[in-house]
């Protein structure tokens, strides 16, 4: 496994829920009515993932599931998914994990708002929840039909082209060929400058990515510049990037080690300056 630069993240977790805690103000009247409460159309009693597609919210679940290294049992009676509520240990379950999400999704929303952050945490790694449609960006690769794709597939190994090659079109990817391409993507937005025009003649750059092009950069800034113009390539298939997720803090396990990893490049570099 590769080192993830965003477990330096851990400390900025902290450091954000305080100032997130401190920023709130409970003795202040609301402004008018309360809103409708919203609730997700993908599924039954969501509450924090309110997301419409149900595809997504599997994508969504999957990656908790590995981040976590527990089954879907933990929380849910397949069978009979309305009992969940109903069972005190389930409950409990649920309750802390619709918690952990809310804090989550919250600290992604105030990092995306912060250029500040978002410069000193740099690049994100592409992660399992970030492959928003994981069969339809296979098949573009398969297929190289497009420039990018073209070139992808020349930094690709033979291990990986071989599970390309034997897809067989489901939408969710068995873990190892999910772990090995992840894997090999992140590789390549770390190996040098991915731009040429040629390669990107058919994609659409935001004016915030031509504008960030146009620095020449270099470092995590290169880096970062690599995983947009692939988001940009392959729309709706990778999503923007979420520094904090749940494999921040948990590494594959229900309880997390409070301790830094040793392979951690990043984890005496300060984070905000």
């Amino acid at each position: 496994m590769h080192s993830d630069p965003r477990s330096s993240l851990i400390p900025l977790v902290a450091f954000s829920l305080l100032f997130l805690a401190a920023d709130q103000n409970p003795t202040s009247p609301p402004a008018g009515p309360a809103p409708a409460k919203k609730v997700g159309s993908a599924g039954k009693n969501l509450q924090v993932l309110l997301y419409d597609d149900p595809f997504i919210l599997v994508v969504y679940m999957q990656a908790v599931q590995k981040s976590l290294g527990v089954s879907c049992v933990h929380c849910h009676n397949l069978d009979d998914f309305s009992v969940d509520e109903l069972k005190a240990d389930r409950n409990i379950h649920k309750n802390a994990a619709r918690s952990m999400m809310r804090m989550v999704l919250n600290l992604n929303e105030y990092i995306k708002n912060d250029p500040n952050l978002k410069k000193a945490i740099g690049a994100t790694p592409i992660r399992p929840i970030d492959l928003t449609n994981p069969g339809r960006f296979v098949k573009k690769l398969r297929e190289a039909t497009d420039p990018v794709s073209k070139y992808l597939r020349k930094c690709f190994s033979d291990e990986l082209i071989q599970y390309l090659n034997d897809y067989d079109g489901a939408e969710l990817l068995p873990t190892p060929f999910e772990e090995l391409l992840l894997d090999e993507l992140n590789q390549v937005i770390r190996s040098g400058r991915l731009y040429h025009k040629e390669r990107f003649a058919g994609v659409t750059l935001r004016p915030e990515t031509e504008q960030l092009l146009n620095t020449n950069p270099d470092g995590e800034e290169l880096v970062r510049l690599n995983r947009i113009l692939l988001q940009e390539a392959y729309p709706g298939d990778i999503a923007e990037p979420k520094p904090v997720d749940c494999f921040l803090c948990h590494q594959g396990t229900l309880r997390p080690s409070q301790k830094a990893r040793p392979d951690d490049p990043f984890r005496d570099q300060p984070l905000i300056r």
